[in-house]
């Protein structure tokens, strides 16, 4: 059985591999989120919405 910090571990690895990181929002924002996908070359939101 997954914890929620397991897969959040899990998706960091994953999304590292593909050039992006995920940064967590202090709060949560509507239309935002708890999380941001972000592209490390160009520091540019990839996706908004994603959660746990």
């Amino acid at each position: 059985m997954n914890t929620d910090k397991t897969r959040e571990a899990r998706l960091r690895r994953a999304a590292h591999k593909q050039g992006l990181h995920i940064a967590k929002l202090r709060r949560f924002e509507p239309g935002y989120g708890w999380y941001l996908v972000v592209d490390d070359s160009s520091n540019a939101v990839v996706s908004r919405t994603w959660t746990t």
